[in-house]
């Protein structure tokens, strides 16, 4: 991409209007020619682009513009005025394209920036403003605010139509998105070293942050602190509470009657139950069910760990067996 290939930009202001510096009264004499300041000022702007502020010299415009250097200093007793009257003829050249997609639109967006960065002045310029901001914010910020915001004003407003039709989250931060959007293309094509960016990429930097910012129905969100349905572990607590595996758990008993660790008929508790197994809500065994705590078995019974009811339980019959033992 070279500057004569680059499309200049259209002037924007009127023929009449006097370039800055210049005094609104004139001396009587030969009608200054419009069609001079034109090409002073496009001159000015591919100077700028090639050489960048610092580096540029009236001279220069002059030759470049096919006019004497009186001419421009007339017109504009400093370079700093000219360049401040050529950013102003600069526009957003990113056409605004309206499918009905949000995708498609913003993805249209995106792609009309990339080719204004690499095929226009506009875009050939703001490196070199951007290079020199420190030493000339004044500059860099009158290139924001012809070029830069109105680009950013519209995709802006995109996502903020989408998020009234809930079609984006509520809490969407818009000027962050279009941060994240413009971020990408700049860097690769400012600082990468490769200086293209393929469609192809465009559509999935747009996909990519959709996806984040997409509105979600409060079923795929989850209630808060709960882990979606497909998301649980074995074992974790459901709606109706520990699920087992079909077998009883610790103290209670399964579909066909005890299981592992459950009181038997007899009184007697197996000693092989298994810990950390426990009922569905409404189980068999519920808070005040058949052996409620002081019941049947008590703790500091005559039987230790290892004993003849299982560990530190006993009951009126292991008394017995008890007062029969060796």
């Amino acid at each position: 991409m070279t500057l004569q290939d680059a499309h200049p930009p259209q002037p924007r202001r009127p023929s009449d209007r006097a370039p800055s510096g210049v005094r609104g009264s004139r001396a009587p004499g030969r009608p200054r020619d419009p069609r001079c300041d034109e090409a002073i000022l496009d001159a000015a702007l591919r100077e700028l682009a090639t050489a960048g502020f610092t580096r540029l010299s009236m001279e220069a415009v002059a030759a470049s513009a096919g006019v004497g250097k009186a001419t421009v200093y007339r017109r504009w007793p400093t370079k700093d005025a000219l360049i401040a009257d050529a950013l102003d003829t600069l526009a957003d050249d990113v056409e605004a394209v309206e499918t009905g997609s949000l995708r498609d639109d913003l993805v249209a967006w995106l792609n009309a920036l990339r080719r204004r960065n690499i095929q226009t002045l506009a875009g050939l310029i703001m490196p070199k403003l951007a290079a020199e901001r420190s030493a000339h914010p004044e500059l860099f910020a009158a290139y924001s605010q012809r070029v830069v915001e109105p680009t950013r004003r519209h995709a802006a407003e995109l996502l903020r139509r989408a998020v009234a039709s809930g079609e984006l989250a509520a809490d969407v931060d818009v000027d962050l998105v279009v941060d994240m959007l413009v971020g990408p293309v700049v860097y690769r094509q400012y600082m990468s070293g490769d200086r293209e960016v393929s469609g192809t990429r465009i559509g999935r930097i747009v996909d990519v942050l959709l996806d984040g910012i997409r509105a979600r129905d409060g079923a795929a969100r989850g209630g808060a602190g709960d882990p979606p349905e497909g998301d649980r572990q074995d074992g974790d607590p459901g709606e109706d509470g520990p699920v087992t595996d079909g077998g009883a758990g610790e103290g209670g008993s399964g579909e066909d009657g005890p299981g592992e660790g459950g009181p038997r008929a007899d009184g007697t508790v197996d000693g092989a139950g298994r810990a950390g197994v426990a009922y569905r809500v409404g189980g068999p065994y519920t808070v005040g069910g058949p052996y409620p705590v002081g019941g049947l078995y008590r703790v500091g019974d005559p039987y230790p760990v290892g004993g003849q009811s299982g560990a530190g339980l006993s009951s009126d019959n292991g008394r017995d067996a008890a007062g029969s033992s060796p």
